[in-house]
């Protein structure tokens, strides 16, 4: 898992530039119960299928379906100088885990924002895996992020600089009267230690979206 080591060395710039869109939902993450091995084989292959149907053009893409998608995940919080310290740890964590009880990973790994406040500042890694393990892990949960409607955004370039794409979805969802209805999603497409130069790493941003004014 080169990824998962690339992004615990990360530094967290982006945090603190979310606004509007990343970071103004007081709400859990979208997930529910996992139950029976129906719902584990239903997912086992939606995270790669998500990957495949998106496209790889940069910007924004659009609004999609997206899937449920079966992950180990850890939540936690942290404030001033101890938030790349916490962050790393959590992804450090989801890695041991899941090795711990064999799950395969079933897509690149991701983070959900929730406040980008420095003195609470608080987040959920993830870890898509391809099928539901048959041993539960001790350190973090087994979740399903829930499906819905997403605007979707290609950012390429060093993670540091993605406050653009955060600036262009806003000006998007204001021209096309949409607005947040959810916890925005990062995952981490290119591996850094694989892919060395900045400019080629994908960072995929899905923001649930509903149409302004309507419940």
């Amino acid at each position: 898992m080169n990824l998962m080591k690339a992004i615990k060395n990360f530094v967290v710039v982006t945090i603190f530039i979310f606004g509007g869109v990343a970071c103004n939902s007081n709400q859990s993450v979208e997930t529910k119960a996992v139950n029976g091995d129906s719902l584990a084989t239903a997912l086992e292959t939606a995270n790669q299928k998500v990957e495949q149907v998106i496209p790889e053009t940069p910007g924004i893409i659009g609004v999609y379906d997206i899937p449920e998608m079966l992950t180990l995940a850890k939540k936690d919080s942290a404030g001033g100088k101890d938030i790349s310290f916490k962050i790393a740890k959590v992804y450090e964590v989801l890695e041991q885990e899941a090795k711990a009880i064999g799950a395969e990973q079933g897509g690149a790994p991701g983070a959900l924002y929730y406040t980008n406040t420095p003195s609470n500042f608080v987040f959920e890694g993830v870890l898509p895996i391809k099928r539901m393990p048959k041993t539960s892990p001790t350190r973090c949960k087994v979740v399903v992020l829930e499906s819905g409607k997403m605007l979707v955004y290609n950012h390429y370039g060093a993670y540091t600089s993605m406050v653009s794409a955060y600036e262009k979805l806003k000006a998007y969802m204001r021209t096309n009267q949409l607005e947040q209805a959810g916890t925005a999603r990062e995952f981490y497409i290119t591996d850094p230690v694989l892919e060395q130069d900045s400019s080629k790493w994908l960072s995929r941003i899905f923001i649930p979206v509903k149409v302004l004014g309507v419940n």
